[in-house]
């Protein structure tokens, strides 16, 4: 056997039958491995995760530490969706005097793991359930097509033939600098800052940069500095709504999901219905940036930033890497974002994006929104006595 070896998930799973296999990685990759070993009857001698800590017990099994792997294991699966991150477990097992024959690493594998989101998304999701008994009545959805057919029609039905990997980058390959992509945040902005694009017209730069788009992983990502940009999930969720929605114009989502956010019902119902899609079957311009920024709970990015003080954290990357002031490009009026949340809206909003809120630093606009809010039901109550 070749490390990263190009093994279909059923070879992976003979090799587990045949030989003493454990497994490095409990995400969703090691819980669709796992689940497929289990199915067979195949017993897994050890699973292992560097957050083992975290992950505790998954599926009844308990997560252990790496460092009890060793020469006895015959293969050692790396299950894990980053290629970055495979790469560095692969120097970790390697340290610890693993011959590379016995580890393995498969894209099918990889690949495989979309389907499981799917299908795990179809057990856990209303709304996913929805969307596909929509597509099975409407006959966009065959159901004699086998496995790997029906997963490939939910893609494109709900992602317009995408992947389910929204990752991007724009780069300065001479700088060593990489922006990575977060929609509804300056984003248009910082590529063209990034790329020293010179042109005027918006339309240009999507169309321009859609060439120079890395899609996924960054390729040698350790030699760049990797930045981003976040936003207040409130103000952010409204930008979405009136640039993709209201403004009919530019309107995206018709399409998307059988038109589920095709039609303009107002804000409210925008909202509610955003807040239903699970981050996996999200569209980027509303899925959490937590989910975006984050993999297996590492950041991606050696720096986020936030919109809201973009003119002084900018000004602190331009200086270092010489890069161009920032351009007005896309810009949307949503100076009343606040004026069009109720409380309900706010705890909905809150409930959806927790994790951008928290792990962003956002939980003071959280409660001065409801403050807000509560502020202008009171004074609305006494204007009408």
């Amino acid at each position: 056997m070749e490390y990263q070896r190009k093994l279909a998930v059923d070879e992976l799973i003979h090799l587990g039958a045949m030989r003493k296999c454990a497994i490095f990685g409990a995400g969703q990759v090691g819980e669709h491995l796992f689940l497929a070993l289990r199915h067979k009857k195949i017993i897994v001698d050890a699973w292992v995760d560097s957050n083992h800590k975290e992950k505790g017990v998954v599926y009844g099994y308990k997560i252990g530490n790496p460092s009890i792997l060793n020469n006895n294991y015959d293969c050692i699966f790396i299950a894990v969706e980053s290629e970055i991150l495979k790469n560095e477990i692969k120097d970790t097992l390697e340290k610890m005097n693993i011959d590379s024959e016995r580890i393995i690493w498969s894209e099918d594998l990889r690949r495989r793991s979309n389907a499981n989101i799917i299908l795990k998304g179809f057990v856990a999701s209303p709304f996913v359930r929805k969307i596909v008994w929509d597509a099975i009545v409407h006959r966009r959805l065959g159901t004699d097509v086998g496995y790997k057919g029906f997963v490939r029609q939910l893609e494109k039905i709900i992602l317009w033939d995408e992947k389910l990997d929204t990752i991007s980058w724009f780069t300065d390959d001479q700088k060593r600098i990489a922006y990575f992509r977060n929609a509804k945040v300056a984003c248009s902005s910082l590529i063209a800052a990034t790329k020293k694009w010179s042109g005027n017209a918006e339309a240009d730069i999507h169309k321009d940069m859609e060439r120079e788009e890395i899609r996924g992983e960054l390729p040698e990502s350790e030699t760049y500095y990797k930045f981003t940009f976040v936003r207040n999930p409130f103000s952010r969720l409204y930008s979405c709504y009136m640039n993709k929605v209201y403004n009919k114009e530019k309107t995206m989502f018709s399409h998307y999901c059988l038109g589920y956010l095709g039609k303009d019902e107002g804000f409210k119902m925008f909202v509610k219905k955003v807040c239903s899609i699970p981050d996996e079957w999200a569209d980027r311009h509303f899925s959490s940036q937590y989910f975006q920024v984050y993999l297996d709970g590492r950041c991606r990015c050696d720096y986020v930033g936030k919109i809201e003080n973009l003119s002084t954290e900018w000004r602190a990357i331009k200086e270092e890497y010489n890069l161009m002031d920032l351009p007005k490009m896309n810009t949307s009026n949503t100076s009343k974002w606040k004026d069009s949340y109720d409380l309900e809206m706010v705890e909905l909003v809150y409930k959806r994006y927790q994790k951008d809120f928290e792990c962003f630093d956002y939980m003071k606009e959280y409660e001065e929104l409801r403050k807000y809010i509560k502020e202008k039901i009171r004074k609305e109550s006494i204007e009408d006595l």
